[in-house]
């Protein structure tokens, strides 16, 4: 059975995925703030995160960006006013979350 974005849907409000994939020890379940951030990267096709983050937004982003064959991509803003993009096997490192976007809309 092929990974589809209901899958990911229910992985996300802690119900089984319907197919195999998922894990007890890897965390999925989001909280409604985390949704609300899930959503808009939808939207936008990257997340936006910040250093103080649980796991699980990022667990469901990857498997939501395979379901959609989209790249995974992810912002990571730090305290400190550095932020990170986050792609598959690479991070590349800035100045300000700022160019860090440019960077990303540039892959898009």
């Amino acid at each position: 059975m092929k990974l589809r974005e209901k899958h990911i849907e229910r992985l996300a409000k802690g119900k089984r995925s319907g197919i195999n994939i998922g894990s007890r020890a890897v965390p999925h379940h989001l909280h409604q703030y985390e949704q609300k951030k899930f959503s808009a990267a939808i939207k936008r096709r990257f997340l936006i995160i910040n250093d103080r983050l649980r796991p699980n937004l990022l667990n469901i982003w990857e498997k939501y960006c395979t379901a959609r064959q989209w790249p995974f991509l992810v912002l990571l803003r730090r305290r400190d006013g550095s932020a990170v993009v986050m792609q598959t096997k690479t991070e590349t490192s800035f100045n300000n979350p700022k160019e860090a976007q440019q960077f990303i809309e540039t892959l898009l």
